[in-house]
């Protein structure tokens, strides 16, 4: 089905799967230019043509059904609870990434070749790409590439506003950051840390080029950009990538890296000293019943408690919820007595969707992402780690914070779950094609792996 002529809809096709790219460079840079792109690659999708083979193969994901079903919940809730009408459409907005999940997945689909190649103008560029990637998937390594590219040029930009001393972006002062939020920019970072240490006890050749920009992306993460969730989320993926490669030999050496990790960034670097006395002032107070009288000082968020008040808010409508948007306006009856000041959100994303659309939105939450877990076991290496790090970030990461209802993180798991599960189903031939690379390991690296599992088995 196309609204377009043909050849326009051919078009359309291939601009839209272009345009794809390109939002993986927005996505840690820009919100209102990833929006922009993400309008021009809808309206591209629209006009494309063969919509409804699409919505065919979408439908076939279980991944991508259930991130519909969540989302229909979501505009089920705006009807009913105490919000207003237009707080409930910004609490439906706030889980448009949802929508997108079928849409990016979509343009990740291999493409129909012989149909693009009908594009006379430029019909040649096709053939030279389709000679390059004749499986036509290699398109999701450019944009889990082109991801990384946009992340490290936000590491950039704390670099040099650490450089010069000034705030230089448009977040909060002495954060040292450019474009995002310090957690967005964190956990962002986290991925990509994981993302090329991968690579590097993969890489022959490039090995040190990969080690180099991960002691940035550290250095980054524990000197110049405070998150606590970033340190929570990373420790999970050392231990991940470390149980990949080694199973649980492995986990033994995550855990003394951690520690080492942790202990050296204790005293090493003051920032992150600071954030985990926080973090202890934080718990004690909560513990001893002064965290409400505490909880306007700017340095001391009272987390622990939002946690205790939103369950009561939960235990009141426990199965539909308070309705979608309706989680500020329930909170503050409890808020006012306690002191607290009212939070847009409740800082974990279970609680939040369990606020809004009750502890069926919650399960449905929770049986996507275990479909994500059990697809991820079908996918061919090393779609299927990537996918399982992505999971593991938003398990671990949405214990602290609302990261669907963050927009940038939401749209990053969005797109990577598009990319990556996109190959779900694909012929084998296709899903070796996916990623193929050599994948020697070069002598340093073999020996590198060689020590740890020597280690591994003296422990």
């Amino acid at each position: 089905m196309s609204i377009l002529p043909e050849s326009v809809a051919r078009r359309c096709d291939f601009s839209s799967r272009v345009v794809v790219l390109l939002l993986a460079v927005c996505l840690p840079l820009t919100t209102s230019g990833f929006e922009i792109v993400l309008a021009v690659a809808a309206v591209a999708w629209l006009g494309s043509g063969s919509i409804t083979d699409r919505m065919s193969a979408v439908l076939r994901n279980r991944v991508a059904v259930l991130s519909l079903v969540l989302w229909g919940l979501f505009a089920l809730g705006a009807t009913f609870g105490s919000a207003t009408a237009a707080e409930a459409w910004r609490g439906l907005m706030k889980y448009r990434e949802l929508l997108c999940i079928p849409l990016l997945l979509s343009l990740f689909q291999k493409p129909d070749w012989e149909r693009l190649e009908k594009i006379w103008d430029v019909a040649w560029l096709i053939r030279a790409y389709r000679r390059w990637d004749p499986s036509g998937v290699l398109w999701r390594r450019w944009g889990l590439m082109c991801l990384v590219a946009g992340t490290l040029v936000s590491v950039a930009g704390s670099y040099v506003e650490w450089i010069v001393g000034r705030d230089i972006g448009f977040q909060a002062r002495n954060d040292n950051v450019v474009f995002m939020d310090r957690i967005v920019q964190n956990l962002l970072v986290v991925f990509v840390i994981y993302v090329l240490a991968y690579r590097a006890m993969e890489s022959r050749r490039w090995w040190w080029a990969y080690a180099g920009t991960i002691g940035l992306a550290f250095f980054s993460l524990f000197a110049l950009v405070p998150g606590r969730t970033g340190y929570l989320v990373l420790a999970a993926l050392i231990g991940l990538l470390m149980w990949q490669r080694f199973k649980v030999r492995g986990l033994v050496v995550a855990t003394a890296a951690v520690c080492l990790l942790a202990a050296g960034a204790y005293f090493a670097s003051p920032m992150f000293r600071t954030r985990m006395q926080q973090t202890a002032v934080q718990a004690r107070q909560y513990w001893s019943g002064t965290s409400n009288h505490d909880a306007l000082s700017p340095n001391v968020e009272p987390r622990l408690k939002y946690y205790e008040l939103t369950l009561r808010l939960i235990r009141r409508s426990p199965i539909v919820g308070h309705g979608t948007g309706g989680f500020e306006r329930g909170y503050r009856e409890f808020a006012s007595p306690a002191g607290l000041p009212v939070p847009a959100e409740p800082h974990n994303e279970y609680l939040a969707i369990a606020s809004q659309i009750g502890l069926i939105g919650l399960a449905v939450w929770l049986w996507m992402l275990l479909e994500q877990w059990k697809a991820a076991k079908r996918l061919p290496l090393p779609d299927q780690h990537f996918a399982q790090a992505l999971l593991l970030l938003m398990v671990v990461g949405c214990l602290a914070n609302s990261l669907l209802h963050s927009h940038t993180i939401g749209m990053t798991f969005a797109y990577l779950t598009a990319l990556l599960f996109a190959g779900d189903g694909d012929p084998p031939a296709i899903q070796r094609a996916t990623f193929d690379e050599s994948h020697d390991v070069g002598p340093r690296t073999l020996g590198f792996i060689t020590t740890v599992d020597a280690t591994c088995r003296a422990a």
